[in-house]
């Protein structure tokens, strides 16, 4: 079973009591539970994403894979982790290493250099991450009339368009058109 929260691309959470369910699930039906969260460290106003691996019982049947794409600005860099249940991280190990070799040795080193100063920032900031409910995006979006909530976590803003509303029946000034730099 595959979870992903903070989600891409809704910026849904997940609860705690969300985790201890799937993981209830999950030993019952002896099925892998895999937690893919990447944005677990991109969250605003003192959200803190739970880890799946904090829930009692999941380390039994669970795999959280994380990566320095978000939290670090490295996307495209390919430096991640696996971290759970011991047997499913070694059938991991195995088909991993048939499949690629490792990564580049800089991007480790600029990986291990990020995740230090990372570190030493205080875990409230996201220095480098923009916060979605600040993008000059947000207060447009409550000019058109647009419902725009303010994320917990994620890189997205999700407006809440009324009933009707289309780009073919949007006023012409609400038209999506390029804008320039």
């Amino acid at each position: 079973m595959w979870l992903n929260y903070p989600n891409n691309p809704t910026g849904a959470v997940g609860s705690v009591e969300l985790f201890e369910r799937a993981v209830g699930f999950c030993q019952r039906h002896e099925i892998l539970l895999c937690h893919d969260v990447p944005y677990a460290d991109v969250c605003f106003d003192g959200y803190r994403a739970p880890s799946l691996l904090g829930v009692p019982g999941a380390k039994d049947v669970a795999v959280e894979f994380n990566s320095l794409s978000k939290s670090h600005n490295m996307a495209g860099w390919r430096v991640g982790m696996a971290v759970g249940n011991r047997d499913a991280i070694r059938a991991l190990l195995q088909v991993k290493s048939n499949v690629d070799s490792g990564i580049f040795l800089p991007v480790q080193r600029a990986a291990v250099c990020s995740a230090y100063r990372r570190s030493r920032v205080d875990s409230g900031s996201q220095p480098g991450i923009p916060d979605p409910a600040r993008y000059p995006a947000r207060p447009g979006c409550h000019q058109w009339g647009l419902r725009c909530n303010k994320p917990a976590a994620g890189l997205y803003l999700w407006p809440h368009v009324p009933q009707g509303y289309s780009r073919r029946n949007a006023p012409r000034k609400y038209s999506w058109r390029p804008v320039s730099a």
